[in-house]
């Protein structure tokens, strides 16, 4: 397995980003920038995991990444950030549900008006995010 980003375990973990900040191969982020982090499956119970900023893969940040157990990524964000938004990104072909709530969330206001709709529990909960 190759190098892993992240320092949460001394000598388990090698923290990557350093050389790709000295050579600027990461760009700056700005107001409204989007990061995100890809996990690519490769076959035989391995993935790659990819930084994505606005867009812009930044190529595989880890490799070799066990897939038998749940994946948990961090973004680290730092300095004059006030503000965090978490957006969720479906990639290939969206589910009849996702469609739904998708469908859904162009025509209420807020969130909360999902609570006025005569909908299924599940699907409010589901369009909310919850």
């Amino acid at each position: 397995m190759d190098k892993l980003v992240g320092r949460s375990r001394p000598g388990r973990f090698s923290h990557i980003l350093d050389d790709l900040y000295k050579t600027n191969a990461l760009p700056p982020t700005a107001r409204r920038s989007r990061i995100g982090v890809l996990f690519v499956p490769r076959g035989q119970g391995v993935a790659d995991m990819h930084i994505v900023i606005n867009g812009e893969d930044m190529g595989a940040s880890a490799k070799g990444i066990p897939t038998q157990q749940p994946l948990y990524a961090v973004v680290d964000v730092f300095a004059a950030t006030k503000c965090v938004q978490i957006v969720q990104v479906e990639y290939g072909f969206s589910s009849l549900q996702t469609l739904c709530r998708k469908t859904i969330q162009k025509h209420i206001v807020h969130r909360m008006a999902l609570d006025w709709l005569e909908l299924p529990e599940l699907l409010k909960h589901y369009c909310k995010y919850e």
